[in-house]
């Protein structure tokens, strides 16, 4: 589909999370030597609650040594103090030993954690379609800039090929180790495109001791939340603010089909996909339909400046509180663009419709 080339460009090496619960020893020691590496210092970064909690380490000749302990697999982040450079690794209580070289922190080794290791493999399996994905997106990219409609239809199709094989890898490792928090990071990296019931029916899958994990809890929430915003269930009330003051509430669009649509200034690929959204109003809004944006953007100046600049005639509202929106936050909203059809009666029938499915479901209810 076409969000998946949208999001392509975007696509980091922080796909998954972590992995088994049970530690033999009471906390990590992580060993570095690092050939080439100057900096007087360098830098640890894991989440603790709703911040990041930071380490420091002094470097001698290349080499470094951070020490605590975490409840459970944490992803985290060694860095320079101008967070220039850097690379993530896992940690888990047991001794973590990273070697490599200055220039190439992206592809240090580590070792001596079982989570690293999990998460090596699933990246093997999944490189070669990484490496086709990335391919096929700068001749996207040319296409488009040449402005070869053709070519970029053959394209999105094989994005779409590439995309079900990298899906069906990724449910058979989560299928093949329900033990690992690597299963409950590639639940999250691959939600967009799943619908609540298999989301539900693969976390449930996984055992006890992930699911009762803190990040387990919180995902549990997540879904829990998905659950209430499905097709067939009505829409959730919220209001904001417009780009007047004036507040506006989703209860004033009643009566009508209305695309609920999140998205910000400073999201690529929202930015990418807005003409087509500019594309479906002006084809339809004679036909009891319209949109409601809702921007997760902090500078009210750059969130104007995006509305004209992308010919954004319908109502646009923001509380300016960046991923904190509380819209965003009632719909459960970890990605962006994101959107939901919702019916004259306030029902919501349909979910995160781009491009071409966005013009064919208005097209199947506003006949």
């Amino acid at each position: 589909m076409k969000n998946k080339i949208l999001m392509v460009s975007a696509v980091t090496g922080l796909s998954a999370f972590f992995y088994t619960v049970s530690f033999a020893q009471k906390g990590y020691v992580v060993h570095g030597d690092i050939q080439g590496l100057n900096e007087p210092y360098l830098y640890l970064s894991r989440p603790a609650g709703d911040s990041a909690h930071i380490d420091s380490a002094k470097v001698v000749n290349g080499k470094f040594t951070f020490t605590g302990s975490v409840n459970e697999p944490t992803q985290a982040v060694i860095m320079n103090k101008e967070q220039s450079k850097g690379f993530q690794l896992y940690l888990e209580n047991s001794n973590i030993t990273v070697t490599g070289k200055a220039d190439s922190l992206r592809r240090v080794k580590i070792t001596g954690s079982a989570t690293q290791k999990d998460v090596d493999d699933l990246k093997s399996a999944t490189t070669n379609i990484n490496k086709q994905e990335q391919e096929l997106y700068a001749k996207y990219k040319e296409a488009e800039s040449n402005k070869d409609t053709a070519s970029q239809k053959l394209y999105e199709q094989q994005f779409d090929s590439l995309n079900n094989a990298s899906t069906a890898i990724n449910k058979q490792f989560i299928k093949d180790h329900p033990k690992s928090f690597v299963s409950l990071g590639l639940l999250q990296q691959i939600a967009y495109g799943m619908n609540y019931n298999d989301l539900n029916t693969s976390f449930n899958s996984l055992d006890a001791s992930v699911k009762n994990s803190s990040k387990g809890k919180k995902y549990a929430e997540h879904l829990a939340l998905m659950g209430k915003i499905t097709e067939g269930n009505p829409a959730i009330p919220f209001t904001q603010n417009d780009v007047n003051g004036k507040p506006v509430s989703l209860s004033d669009f009643k009566g009508k089909y209305v695309l609920v649509d999140f998205w910000a200034s400073w999201c690529g690929p929202c930015r990418a996909e807005n003409p087509n959204v500019v594309k479906a109003y002006n084809k339809y809004k004679d036909k009891n339909f319209t949109v409601l944006g809702v921007s997760l953007d902090q500078s009210a100046d750059s969130w104007k400046e995006a509305i004209a600049k992308d010919n954004l005639t319908w109502t646009e509202v923001s509380d300016l509180k960046y991923w904190k929106n509380e819209a965003a936050a009632k719909y459960g909203i970890q990605a962006i663009p994101a959107n939901f059809l919702i019916d004259p009666n306030g029902i919501i029938i349909g979910h995160n419709l781009r491009g071409d499915d966005l013009d064919n479901k208005l097209a199947e209810v506003l006949k």
